[in-house]
């Protein structure tokens, strides 16, 4: 279900990964941080 993007001719598939990769990047920070400052 990929779709083209007309403005950059760059394939879209639904979230950029950009996004996704800015995703996993914050929730394993929030877990490393978490494990190491236990409260």
């Amino acid at each position: 279900m990929s779709t083209i993007n007309s403005e950059t001719g760059e394939v879209v598939q639904g979230r950029s990964p950009r996004f996704t990769m800015w995703v996993v990047f914050l929730i394993f920070a929030t877990i490393s941080l978490g494990s190491s400052v236990e409260v």
